[in-house]
């Protein structure tokens, strides 16, 4: 699908059976097109390197001047914390700028939750505010040196809880994971393919398969899920072999 207003094809697209579509863009985010873009920020909402510094040149300095008083009223965040701000000159309606934890190889586990900590409230900040589509880039992974694969992993697993949660019922339908690096581009497409299964085929198409043995049959039956048939088959062997089938 491309992207409504700058026609920049989606690298790669998963569509969830509740409305949900998530796709991955090789696209600059200060002229990505949706309803609100997030931003990875610091802990002053100080915007003064890497992808926050870029937003705040296309956005204006309105920008950062929204952010001070913003600290000033509330005081510093912290890691997993999101706020929101009107866009300046961005071409989106809102931005959200959230604190993604910096990486600590001695605490690896919470740099992680921390940082699905900072994806998951800048989903319900999005939905709070009534928005469709956000655009999220792969916050940590610059100067707070995240691994990008561990950043990536981390966002799609953060956004397939939410959307599996508390989201099913969120005005958020388009989630765009947006970077202009192709070690990025692969890294968000991986995650998705492994947590969601390689829907990269016509929407009216399935997988080709081979016919399953009857042990086969017995371990994964096909279940009717929304508008469609999904079949799980699962062989010996390991997890991620196992093969999956939309027929719509």
């Amino acid at each position: 699908m491309p992207n409504e207003t700058t026609g920049a094809a989606a690298q790669y697209q998963v569509q969830l059976p509740h409305g949900v579509t998530i796709s991955v863009y090789r696209e600059d985010l200060c002229s990505h097109h949706a309803d609100v873009v997030v931003n990875a920020a610091n802990e002053d909402l100080k915007h003064i390197g890497g992808l926050a510094q870029a937003l705040l040149n296309a956005a204006g300095r309105q920008l950062q001047d929204e952010c001070y008083r913003i600290v000033r009223q509330q005081g510093r965040l912290v890691p997993g914390e999101s706020v929101i701000t009107a866009a300046g000159n961005l071409p989106c309606k809102q931005v959200i700028h959230t604190v993604g934890p910096r990486w600590n190889p001695s605490s690896t586990q919470r740099c992680k939750n921390l940082l699905q900590t900072a994806i998951t409230t800048s989903l319900a900040l999005a939905a709070e505010h009534g928005h469709r589509s956000i655009a999220i880039p792969a916050v940590s992974s610059g100067i707070f040196g995240f691994p990008i694969p561990v950043s990536a992993q981390n966002i799609v697993v953060a956004i397939k809880d939410y959307v599996e949660g508390k989201g099913r019922s969120s005005s958020v339908t388009n989630i765009n994971l947006v970077d202009t690096k192709d070690e990025t581009i692969a890294a968000f497409t991986k995650s998705l393919k492994e947590l969601f299964g390689d829907q990269n085929l016509p929407r009216n198409a399935a997988k080709e398969v081979t016919a399953p043995s009857s042990r086969e049959q017995r371990a994964a039956p096909s279940q009717s899920m929304g508008n469609g048939t999904l079949v799980v088959r699962v062989k010996e062997g390991l997890l991620q072999d196992a093969t999956v089938s939309y027929f719509l």
